[in-house]
């Protein structure tokens, strides 16, 4: 798999850009081990068919999971035999961490058609 990440930090108080190693924000002068940190994540990559999987992360104080993963799929159904797409999102950006299970299937027609969508909080 050929891939290329870009990685991009700001400051959580002025939003400037900021070097990755740096601990106080050489723009506004907060300590970032107080004040949330910003990654952004730009991922170019040609993935395999069968799995791509993306795990967003945000620097906090104390706090070791990411906020947002996502994990995609190609499969074939079960039931049917058909080719079909499941996506899982687990996030955490809000008070309590939701999870979104979806998967659509091919029909007869070539169309993508969702067959299950379920949001757990």
């Amino acid at each position: 798999m050929a891939e290329d990440i870009e990685t991009k930090y700001y400051c959580g108080k002025c939003e400037q850009e900021i070097p990755s190693t740096t601990t106080v924000c050489p723009h506004c002068g907060s300590d970032l081990k107080q004040v949330h940190r910003r990654i952004e994540m730009k991922i170019n990559a040609q993935l395999p068919p069968m799995q791509a999987q993306l795990r967003a992360k945000q620097e906090r104080p104390g706090i070791k999971k990411a906020l947002m993963e996502i994990l995609q799929r190609s499969k074939i159904s079960g039931t049917t035999k058909r080719p079909a797409e499941e996506s899982f999102v687990v996030d955490r950006t809000g008070q309590k961490t939701r999870v979104f299970h979806k998967v659509q299937e091919l029909d007869e027609h070539g169309n993508w058609v969702t067959v299950h969508n379920e949001e757990k909080p």
